[in-house]
């Protein structure tokens, strides 16, 4: 009696997850006359004082886990970066900016939301080692790193077109995924 072929099942078969959408590429807008300098200079100077908190809670972020602590440190350091993260984007979302920077400003908060919802899911990781959730969440990372990468250059060229001189936040790159 001869033997059954094997069943064989495509690619096609299987479901693709459906891709996160992409935040648009933030661009500065030039100066129009209904902004003065000094109040897209002080916005600029606002912004970046909360940027500069999160570059120091992703430094301390990054020194509490780095050199292999144990899961209960990296949990730990990771809901102080998630609850800094939270604080900022509520300093950042009650900062009413000027009109050229509205949509950066909405676009910062959307990554800062990203970024929220990656370290979400490595604190659900943490809870449960399901690879699923740190796989999601170093894909999120990602995301968030982009579109804070992104928005970042822009308010750097917004700054740039105003002639404002803004101290470097740090790059805002995050930790990585």
């Amino acid at each position: 009696a001869a033997q059954p072929l094997p069943t064989f099942v495509s690619a096609e078969s299987f479901p693709l997850p459906e891709p996160e959408p992409a935040l648009p590429t933030p661009t500065p807008t030039t100066p129009a006359v209904t902004t003065d300098r000094a109040e897209m200079s002080q916005y600029l100077a606002l912004l970046g004082a909360e940027r500069r908190t999160l570059r120091d809670a992703t430094d301390a972020y990054r020194l509490a886990t780095d050199g292999g602590p144990t899961a209960v440190q990296r949990a730990t350091a990771t809901q102080n970066l998630r609850d800094q993260i939270e604080r900022s984007h509520e300093s950042i979302a009650a900062i009413v900016p000027p009109p050229e920077a509205a949509t950066l400003h909405r676009q910062y908060l959307a990554a800062l939301t990203l970024e929220s919802e990656a370290l979400d899911l490595l604190l659900e990781y943490y809870r449960s080692y399901e690879m699923t959730r740190a796989n999601a969440a170093a894909l999120r990372l990602q995301d968030a790193r982009n579109a804070l990468a992104a928005t970042t250059a822009a308010l750097d060229r917004l700054a740039h077109a105003w002639n404002i001189e803004v101290a470097p936040a740090g790059g805002d790159s995050r930790i990585a995924p």
